[in-house]
């Protein structure tokens, strides 16, 4: 992971050599991002110049995908598979590490980025079909942060995925 100016000048490495998908916290003092080790992946948290790396989510997994930071910048959601034949769920925790929690207990494979709606309140992601089965295309849903009021959006969208809410 690398951080530079906009016109690509300056460019200072950060944190471990093997860390994917960062992403800033919203007050930019932070950086979350995902390390692979012995085939498991363990969730990090480090300062925007580097330092003080340190695990978040103590218990390796299978896989971890997409984290995305609350906008109070409180919370983590990501997607995360405890084993490699289990479902992919939608996760949260506390930026210190504690409460972890899943939002999408039950529903087989989650896909695509997660994104929290303005307020904080919900997140955004995609699954397929109605979650039960591998069948179907993908569709847009929400969950309540703290996990009630799974609802499937009404949107023709075979592809859906990535989504983002806005601001």
């Amino acid at each position: 992971m690398y951080v530079m100016g906009a016109d690509g000048s300056n460019p200072q490495r950060l944190g471990p050599p093997d860390g994917v998908s960062p992403r800033w916290s919203p007050d930019g003092s932070q950086i979350v991002f995902v390390k692979n080790k012995d085939v498991l992946s363990y969730l990090y948290i480090m300062n925007a110049d580097g330092t003080q790396v340190r695990v978040v989510a103590t218990n390796p997994v299978a896989n971890i995908e997409s984290p995305a930071w609350s906008p109070d910048g409180s919370q983590i959601a990501f997607l995360s598979q405890k084993q490699f034949n289990d479902p992919i769920e939608v996760d949260l925790i506390g930026k210190d590490g504690k409460n972890q929690r899943s939002l999408t207990a039950g529903f087989l494979a989650v896909f695509g980025g997660l994104s929290w709606s303005p307020d904080g309140q919900k997140i955004l992601f995609s699954m397929r079909g109605d979650g039960k089965s591998l069948q179907g295309a993908l569709q847009l849903y929400t969950v309540n942060a703290d996990g009630s009021d799974l609802h499937r959006l009404e949107t023709a969208c075979p592809y859906c995925y990535d989504a983002d809410w806005g601001h």
